[in-house]
């Protein structure tokens, strides 16, 4: 117990020296604490309004700081949504609105036309299942319309009474999603080799780089659906808990 005592003494002892040198950096005069008008005196050295900055900037000063950070907006949509999607909502448009969305604008466009790419080299090489070239091709390109759409969405404040094409492909890339994987799954693993043992054609050939590429996108999205899920619910959880 003395030993605790001590040391929160010793802190406490700490904290009086700094502020008692911040104080004096600031030109405080500690013999004046006492003395009437100290207390306005201060008041009139307190920062300055919002309002007070933003005329500063206006005459060609420095501008107002910024108060505004990351974690005090997702803060504040968490306040203010009405339910755990709507945060959800709000959330990817804050984080599309800062240098984030760029990093993140290149990985969604580049998967896409990635997709498509590979997907119309080897049209026509997967013997196996034709439609697995097929679904690369169009989840490429509706993936790409639907992120274009998002990224525009973002950046335009419009009327949100407007229908959203963007939930259409959403639905759309869900169920040619859920086509893709009976494609893909059904024939794991073909054979990458055009040519069988004999010589001939080889009937379950696949091209080993659109095969790959197909079942690992594949992959990843239920994955990806699957731990979005997951989070959601431990945050309800959390939510509901601390409500």
């Amino acid at each position: 117990l003395l030993r605790r005592v001590s040391n929160f003494n010793l802190k406490l002892t700490l904290a009086c020296k700094t502020l008692y040198y911040l104080l004096c950096l600031q030109g405080l005069d500690f013999a004046a604490l006492g003395q009437p008008g100290t207390m306005s005196a201060l008041n009139e050295t307190s920062p300055p309004t919002y309002s007070a900055a933003e005329n500063v900037e206006a005459g060609g000063g420095s501008g107002p700081p910024t108060y505004d950070s990351l974690y005090g907006r997702i803060k504040n949509t968490r306040r203010e949504s009405s339910n755990l999607l709507d945060f959800f909502k709000k959330l990817f448009a804050i984080l599309c609105g800062g240098i984030a969305c760029t990093i993140i604008a290149v990985l969604i466009l580049g998967i896409p036309i990635a997709m498509i790419v590979i997907g119309a080299i080897h049209k026509d090489d997967c013997k196996a299942e034709k439609y697995v070239p097929i679904y690369l091709i169009v989840a490429g390109s509706v993936g790409l319309a639907r992120n274009l759409i998002c990224v525009k969405k973002t950046k335009d404040d419009g009327d949100e009474e407007k229908s959203d094409p963007g939930a259409i492909l959403d639905v759309f890339l869900f169920a040619w999603l859920i086509a893709g994987s009976v494609w893909v799954y059904q024939i794991w693993e073909p054979e990458y080799k055009e040519l069988d043992a004999s010589g001939l054609p080889n009937s379950s050939y696949c091209q080993e780089t659109v095969y790959k590429f197909a079942f690992g996108i594949i992959t990843a999205c239920w994955s990806l659906m699957g731990l979005i899920c997951c989070c959601g619910c431990c945050i309800g959880i959390s939510v509901m808990g601390t409500n």
